[in-house]
């Protein structure tokens, strides 16, 4: 059962998963169609996706919304289908998810732009951020990721939007080029900044360029931010190929990267265009190697039986300290601290504790003999060997 997002990235470095768009065109769909609406007509292969990345190790699935807005579906001509269509695109990834796996509402920027430079006011924006969110919190997503905004004003009203209608965390990505701005110029470090003001939880960069580009944006967005960074690259930049776009980078190159995000500061790392679940299952190698996912030890409680030996641990290297004198023999008294530490020490142990703390302190009470340090160390280290072993699981 998965706890809060906000909890969960809290303790460990997060995966998302990969593009949804290339891989539904390497499945035959053709890029003049409307991917969101396949949400509706072919729910079947979108789940099919999704799954895929679950199985590949993703801790978050991105639903297949990026464009449903109403502008962008008007298009199409389906522009009365925003709620049907993010709706059933958070319900399929919810299902896809299970109870463990996390999904996050996609929201992608508007194809107008702002007063003065566009015809589209704040207010208006706002609006169609809100009415697209609605559908995604009642189809049961866990956040959303405003994702591959190139302006800056936008994200800002979208960001806005959100924090003041849903009480979900909000995670806010901006593209950058090869230079490591946005699109429109705005460096890394300010549209960081401005970002977690405006009141996103996590902030980061995707699409458009691959791991390099964004390696070295994430460096300096690392600088003026306190909260989690993510960053979720391109397969590198599209080949032309006899009309298909074709992306070069590897898997195992992504893996190489996921290590250098992960020490460079990023706590959540995913794929945009031309990643699939092959990249995905690699990066969670990469991130395997950094942090072992915490399974058994969220289970792990001490009782309060236990307690006393920890303590008993404790007092042998109390008493090595005290009475071991620097010919590495044990001084005169040693013996006495030792007796009345063990009749203290094993009250209300069973049996079998009681006889592994009597056999650890008749090694430990050969004081008349010349023991080297290594060998008293050896038995302080007895019984809290012995305690770790047989730590009990619940």
């Amino acid at each position: 059962m998965r706890i809060p997002f906000s909890e969960f990235i809290k303790d460990n470095l997060v995966l998302f998963d990969g593009a949804i768009g290339t891989e539904l065109y390497n499945k035959g769909i053709f890029i003049n169609s409307c991917y969101d609406e396949l949400n509706l007509s072919r729910t079947k292969l979108i789940k099919e996706i999704h799954e895929d990345y679950v199985t590949a190790g993703a801790d978050v699935l991105e639903t297949n919304t990026f464009g449903a807005n109403r502008l962008k579906l008007q298009k199409f001509g389906l522009e009365d289908k925003v709620y049907d269509i993010n709706f059933k695109g958070a319900q399929i990834a919810r299902e896809a998810a299970g109870e463990d796996v996390y999904v996050a509402g996609s929201i992608g920027p508007l194809n107008e732009r702002l007063e003065p430079w566009g015809p589209l006011s704040e207010a208006e924006a706002k609006e169609i951020f809100i009415e697209q969110a609605k559908a995604l919190v009642d189809g049961g997503i866990d956040l959303f990721i405003l994702e591959t905004f190139s302006d800056l004003h936008l994200i800002q009203q979208a960001i806005l939007a959100l924090k003041e209608n849903f009480d979900l965390l909000i995670m806010a990505q901006m593209t950058i080029g090869n230079d490591g701005n946005s699109l429109f110029g705005t460096p890394p470090e300010l549209f960081a900044s401005k970002m977690s003001q405006w009141g996103a939880d996590i902030v980061g960069i995707n699409c458009s360029v691959g791991p390099k580009p964004m390696l070295d944006a994430l460096e300096k967005m690392n600088e003026v931010v306190d909260i989690p960074i993510s960053i979720m690259p391109n397969a590198g930049t599209p080949v032309n190929v006899e009309g298909r776009n074709i992306y070069l980078s590897t898997a195992d190159y992504f893996s190489e990267y996921t290590r250098r995000f992960i020490h460079a500061g990023a706590t959540i790392v995913g794929g945009c265009c031309g990643t699939n679940p092959t990249f995905i299952r690699e990066m969670r190698k990469s991130i395997q190697s950094i942090q072992p996912r915490k399974i058994v030890q969220k289970h792990i409680k001490v009782t309060e039986e236990q307690k006393p030996v920890s303590r008993a641990s404790s007092l042998f290297f109390v008493a090595y300290i005290l009475f071991m004198t620097s010919s590495g023999t044990f001084a005169p008294g040693t013996s006495l601290f030792i007796n009345s530490a063990l009749r203290t020490l094993t009250k209300g142990h069973t049996p079998a504790i009681s006889g592994i703390l009597r056999c650890s302190v008749r090694f430990m009470k050969l004081y008349n003999s010349s023991l080297s340090k290594t060998g008293c160390v050896m038995a302080y280290s007895a019984p809290a060997f012995t305690f770790h072993s047989n730590r009990r699981i619940s």
